[in-house]
């Protein structure tokens, strides 16, 4: 009885990758970010600077292609307020929002993008990446902050897959092992 459980578990994780990247369908930012206001259009209602947009869609997660360009700084104060209302607006994790202390820029169709990264996934960032990385970006579409002339889109990386390693792991390299909390659920 424990080995048939054991096998079993072991059949689970093996087909947990593919079932993960599934529930993040590949799309770009462009593809994303006209989603969000193909939304907000539906809503009929004016937006004003200052005014915060949530993706509501359970399905919300996206994979997408962009390069790691190195930089990084801490969260500034107006994302870090929209993360929390995000995660507060939701259910099931309260502490979703402190998972989010650093982001990074990426480059994704000729743009920039300053992305929250997960603390836990952005330490394998030294080991793994170096600038001009081609990565695949596990995201969940937060929604945007209105600016006065434009959109703050907020894009969350739940975890990355750089290219794959072609020689031996560096010296003192922690094995990776995908760990993504849930993130907050839609109320319904």
């Amino acid at each position: 009885m424990r080995l048939r459980n054991l096998v079993i578990g072991l059949i689970a994780a093996l087909l947990a990758a593919p079932a993960f990247a599934q529930a993040f369908p590949v799309q770009s930012f462009d593809q994303m970010i006209a989603a969000d206001l193909s939304l907000i259009a539906q809503q009929k209602r004016k937006l004003n600077a200052g005014d915060l947009f949530f993706n509501p869609g359970i399905e919300n997660n996206a994979r997408a292609r962009a390069v790691y360009t190195g930089q990084s700084r801490p969260v500034d104060d107006r994302k870090q307020a929209f993360i929390i209302a995000f995660a507060s607006a939701s259910a099931g994790n309260r502490d979703y929002a402190s998972l989010y202390q650093r982001e990074y820029l990426f480059s994704a169709n000729g743009k920039d993008f300053w992305l929250p990264v997960q603390s836990q996934v952005a330490s394998y960032f030294a080991d793994e990446l170096s600038s001009g990385t081609p990565v695949t970006l596990y995201l969940r579409n937060a929604g945007g902050l209105r600016l006065p002339t434009a959109w703050d889109w907020v894009f969350l990386v739940e975890e990355f897959e750089g290219p794959k390693p072609t020689g031996p792991a560096k010296p003192g390299a922690k094995p990776r092992k995908p760990v993504i909390p849930a993130g907050p659920k839609t109320l319904t």
